[in-house]
């Protein structure tokens, strides 16, 4: 500008330099024509004499983001260059992931200094996370570096997926035969060029112009920024033109001449009128319609690659308005999609066409109530099959997310396949902590009256308890419960489960049995009529689906598997499929089993009863005080007030004659109260081994009076039925010998309940 007075600078290739580039133009109003500065950093907003050729790097973020959405990845880690290029897209990318709820954990930077082994230790790093989707926004120079050591690392292997933008995209012919060996598998994103006849047409002469007649070897394949670079160059030309512009000078300012003053430069006289003249051009280029919008290149098609051999292949094709698509030219109105199934199927890292990133699921292997999880070996291929009500939940689960999950199952067995470890140890071996929202409570039974006060009389007593062997019931029974380990002993079917209880704690058995209410469901359904559901019933995190702490798909699967839970038809569909008629009891008898009663159970009788017994006598004698003080004063008003206290007393027992005579007088029958005792245990020799018999107590009270038998009195008083007082004591008395009697005989019997030979207590999860 300063040396030549240019009216036009086309360039700077790269976004850093662009930057100063920019300012310069701005100062001396010569406009900067750049197709290959992307960074979103720069724009027209900065100075208006900087214009756009090529696509704005963020007008590729949804493309990317519709990709990701797509093929269900919840978690991404970018990894981009430490530049003015690489760090412009970042919060384009961190805004776009977040608006689909997909996770950035981490972000690795690197910068250009950056040697093969700087490189290396952060691939290894993200190794070392267990990170495997990674997006790469980087120049070609230091992607191409970086993929080939990525292989080096093992990490161009199944199980990893990989994600380029367009800069690496576009540059991909170029590279050599090591950098795409290193790629195989990756996907890429880039702008859509139109096939065309004049595109074809300039292919042809440029193959001929640079192919050496000795080796027939190409020296270079044309690529988009090239295309770019090509119709800037004309459009720039037919600017000119348009322009009219011949002869032109820059307008000098009035200071001196300085090296370092930017002022010194002046300004075009034709800068204004030649911005104006490209701002308007329009034209059909080799990539396509040639069209700028606020001086930026209007965003177009974007077309999604597939790195196989030495070539790409295009599998889709995503546009602002219809999102995910197979083919580009497709009639008629389509909704928007980012459904994978619009795409071809990808070859992945590995030379697989298995997604990456599956959810690697661990199955524990039991061989007791296979109804809720079940595994299998194929034959043949000897590969595993699951089955049961637990893989049926996890699979409406999947059903039910708004996303694809790719998923496998993994018995977490031995060499021998037979089961590596308990529920812990498996927790232990993928690293999981939390647990989602649990399936219990569709599976709750109802529960009776304890037939223990709590776990410390059985705890105290030294009885033993049982559980099912894998279980995590174990580690909750000492470290919650403090029960010792020589007390638990560890069963798996319902058969061991009705033997353990059938011998109790005497002989070789136990005399509980905490167990999950889905597993315990299960049990009662076959022996209904031989046990029950016991209380106290504990809280636990057990019965779902655990993934690891922080992983991005709980919030997901609790939402979807509270969906699926209170969707009664499904539910209903899949006990059926996996446990038949079995979760139903069919004894009758079973379903209204007597409870058992014991003193305290008598409480709130003795109350009610003493209360108003009491009520009663207090009335009585303020009303007889009422009526005979004052005949006790008058008589002998000398008498001491201990005396009349005395004659008080006598008239009171004179009062009503049927106090003396209840027990003498025939007008008076009380039948004695009976007992009857049902519902003993089926095995009465059990007894002694914790078993519980049911009792029902019923008393008659026949209460009859002849009047003509009454023993007359001193007075009209004594020829009246016995006073309200006297009956309320009465009733007050047998009924609590009554109630005394029962509670006492259910006490020492300790509680009625008809359970054979133990109890089964419930762990609610």
């Amino acid at each position: 500008m300063k040396n030549e007075e240019v009216h036009a600078i086309i360039g700077p290739q790269k976004s850093s330099q662009a930057k100063f580039v920019i300012e310069l133009g701005g100062q001396a109003q010569v406009p900067i024509v750049s197709f290959s500065a992307t960074s979103p950093t720069l724009s027209a907003t900065q100075s208006k004499y900087f214009v756009r050729t090529a696509q704005d790097d963020s007008s590729q973020v949804k493309a990317i983001a519709a990709i990701v959405q797509a093929f269900g990845w919840r978690e991404i880690v970018p990894i981009y260059e430490d530049s003015e290029y690489g760090n412009g897209l970042v919060p384009y990318l961190l805004d776009a992931f977040q608006e689909i709820d997909t996770r950035v954990p981490y972000g690795s930077s690197i910068p250009l200094y950056f040697n093969d082994t700087e490189i290396m230790r952060e691939l290894n790093k993200l190794k070392a996370m267990q990170k495997s989707i990674f997006l790469v926004h980087m120049s070609s120079s230091l992607g191409s570096r970086l993929f080939v050591l990525a292989k080096d690392a093992g990490m161009m292997s199944e199980g990893y997926a990989w994600l380029v933008t367009a800069g690496l995209s576009s540059l991909l012919d170029p590279v050599g035969s090591e950098v795409k060996d290193s790629m195989q598998g990756v996907l890429g994103v880039r702008p859509h060029i139109p096939v065309s006849k004049k595109l074809e047409n300039f292919k042809s002469r440029w193959r001929n112009n640079f192919t050496t007649s000795k080796t027939q070897s190409k020296i270079s394949e044309l690529n988009l920024f090239g295309l770019w670079a090509y119709d800037t160059v004309w459009a720039m030309a037919m600017a000119v033109e348009k322009a009219r512009i011949v002869h032109s000078r820059y307008l000098k300012p009035n200071t001196t001449e300085s090296t370092v003053d930017i002022a010194s430069l002046g300004t075009s006289e034709m800068g204004p009128k030649l911005l104006s003249s490209i701002l308007s051009t329009r034209s059909q280029g080799l990539s396509g319609d040639f069209h700028l919008t606020d001086g930026e290149m209007i965003p177009s098609a974007f077309e999604i690659l597939n790195v196989i051999g030495r070539a790409e292949r295009v599998i889709g094709y995503w546009t602002l308005e219809r999102g995910l698509m197979r083919n580009f030219h497709t009639n008629g109105k389509i909704a928007y999609s980012t459904s994978k199934n619009k795409l071809k199927e990808p070859i992945w890292p590995g030379d697989t066409t298995q997604q990456p990133k599956k959810l690697r699921i661990g199955i524990p292997l039991r061989s007791g109530f296979s109804e809720f999880i079940k595994v299998e070996w194929h034959p043949e291929s000897d590969k595993p099959t699951v089955s049961g009500f637990s893989r049926d939940v996890f699979l409406a689960v999947v059903d039910a997310l708004p996303f694809p999950l790719p998923y496998e199952f993994i018995p977490f067995v031995n060499n021998s396949k037979q089961s590596a470890g308990t529920y812990n140890e498996l927790l232990y071996q993928i690293k999981l902590k939390s647990y989602t929202a649990n399936l219990a409570s569709m599976l709750t039974v109802r529960l009776l009256q304890p037939t223990f006060d709590d776990v410390r009389e059985i705890r105290e007593k030294g009885y033993f308890v049982g559980h099912q062997r894998n279980s995590f019931v174990k580690d909750f029974l000492m470290k919650q419960l403090n029960f010792s380990d020589t007390k638990l002993r560890e069963y798996t079917t319902p058969e061991e489960y009705h033997e353990a209880l059938s011998n109790g704690t005497h002989n070789g058995g136990v005399a509980v049995i905490f167990a999950e209410i889905p597993y315990v469901k299960l049990f009662l359904a076959k022996y209904c009529s031989k046990y029950q559901t016991v209380g106290p019933t504990y809280k636990t995190d057990g019965f779902g689906f655990a993934f690891p702490l922080g992983s991005p798909l709980v919030p997901y699967i609790s939402r979807a598997v509270l969906n699926v839970t209170q969707d009664k038809d499904k539910m209903e569909a899949i006990e059926r499929r996996n446990f038949g008629g079995e979760t139903t009891c069919l004894d009758q008898a079973s379903k209204n089993p007597s409870v058992g009663l014991r003193l305290s159970n008598f409480g709130g009788l003795f109350i009610i009863t003493g209360v108003a017994s009491m009520s009663a006598l207090l009335i009585y004698i303020m009303k007889f005080l009422y009526c005979h003080w004052p005949d006790s004063n008058t008589t002998d008003q000398d008498r001491s007030f201990y005396l009349r206290i005395l004659e008080l007393a006598k008239r009171f027992g004179m009062e009503d004659p049927s106090v003396h005579h209840l027990n003498k007088t025939e007008s008076s029958v009380l039948a004695e109260p009976s007992l009857d005792i049902a519902g003993a245990s089926p095995n009465r020799d059990d007894t002694h081994n914790h078993s519980r018999t049911s009792s029902e107590a019923s008393g008659d009270i026949i209460e009859g009076q002849d009047h003509d038998n009454l023993t007359p009195g001193r007075n009209a008083a004594n020829s009246e039925a016995p006073s309200i007082t006297t009956i309320f004591l009465f009733n007050f008395i047998v009924w609590t010998i009554i109630c005394a009697a029962v509670a006492l005989f259910c006490e020492a019997q300790s509680g009625c309940p008809a359970v054979k030979a133990g109890s089964v207590l419930i762990l609610q999860n």
